[in-house]
């Protein structure tokens, strides 16, 4: 492989892990180093099934402490999230420990 090649090569990798680094870095930003949100409790029948927030911002949620009050299909919520560094069978969203939850009217 020439040298110029694998310049390239190596300079078109970097840019996607700066944009990924981005991405990342912009999706994850409090103040408080939470996830303060608002979104839709979720019945998700794979897996065994479990509930999920599906976030206004898009992104899905998979809290590992969800109080049985609100295991509620279609509930909206408030809520604040820490992420974790857990890994889940569920592969559906970000593993996340709830903060506070409270319902939305």
């Amino acid at each position: 492989m020439s040298s110029k090649l694998w310049v390239i090569i190596v300079m078109i990798g970097a840019v996607f892990v700066l944009i990924g680094a981005f991405a990342l870095s912009s999706q994850f930003t409090t103040n408080d180093g939470l996830i303060h949100g608002k979104g839709t409790v979720k019945y998700l029948s794979f897996e065994g099934g479990f509930y999920g927030i599906v976030g206004d911002d898009g992104k899905n949620y998979d809290p590992i402490n969800m109080p049985q009050e609100f295991k509620v299909d279609d509930l909206r919520v408030q809520f604040v999230v820490n992420i974790t560094n857990y890994l889940s069978f569920h592969m559906w969203g970000y593993v996340v420990k709830l903060v506070s939850i409270e319902r939305l009217l």
